[in-house]
């Protein structure tokens, strides 16, 4: 093969036979509130009172399977940029597939979403003091 012929084949190959190599990257946002419907049998003499003000995000996790079973990764690396926090997770190909949850403040409930399979790296960028979030942190996952 002469030294320009492998480009037209090479080019050929990551274009059409691995259109991933070139697939944009996944960017998903949590919602920046959740509202919840709490019931509660408040002890006699009190009653418990509902509240009207939405929950504002305060983390996001990645979990390996659904996030009711509890498996949730620990990032592979944190590193700052500025004021922002970068946390990264490589992601193996679990055989549960990955969800990305978004947790609130004042509650245990989680906005949770199953991401789609062959990503294999996924970074949240946190931006804020220390490791707040801000209203709509932003995942990238490619």
């Amino acid at each position: 093969m002469s030294g320009r012929s492998w480009f037209p084949v090479a080019l050929f190959w990551a274009v059409f036979v691995n259109p991933a190599a070139h697939a944009a990257p996944l960017v998903l946002s949590c919602p920046a509130s959740l509202s919840v419907a709490a019931s509660a049998q408040a002890p006699a003499g009190w009653e418990a009172v509902p509240s009207t003000q939405p929950l504002s995000l305060n983390n996001i996790s990645l979990f390996s399977g659904h996030p009711r079973e509890m498996a949730s990764l620990v990032p592979d690396s944190q590193r700052r940029r500025g004021k922002q926090l970068l946390s990264t997770w490589s992601l193996t190909g679990g055989s549960e597939g990955y969800w990305l949850a978004c947790g609130y403040a004042q509650t245990t409930v989680q906005a949770a979403q199953r991401l789609p399979a062959g990503l294999t790296r996924c970074t949240a960028t946190h931006t804020g003091p220390d490791t707040a979030l801000q209203a709509s942190p932003e995942v990238r996952c490619d």
